[in-house]
């Protein structure tokens, strides 16, 4: 189960358009934006990601290493890694 996630850092070419996707297909809050530099804090509220039309890449199970990763795109097709790491 993934428990924490201290930042990611993801640079779209629509800023906008990414930020309201990240909003609303991930679910994750605007914790504080800065629309002039470009810039956003997102949070995971109710601890996760919602799946609402959401493309899925793949989903790996490593348990040699003792993580499972689901790898997600969003529109421009920026790809982001999601590890949960066995405890």
């Amino acid at each position: 189960m993934l428990q924490r996630i201290d930042m990611v850092a993801i640079y779209v070419r629509d800023w906008e358009r990414q930020l309201a996707w990240y909003q609303e297909r991930l679910g994750f809050a605007a914790v504080h934006v800065e629309h002039h530099h470009r810039f956003a804090v997102l949070a995971l509220p109710g601890g996760g990601p919602r799946a609402r039309g959401v493309r899925i890449l793949e989903v790996e199970d490593d348990t040699d290493d003792g993580y499972r990763l689901a790898r997600l795109a969003d529109p421009e097709g920026n790809e982001l890694n999601v590890y949960a790491v066995s405890t």
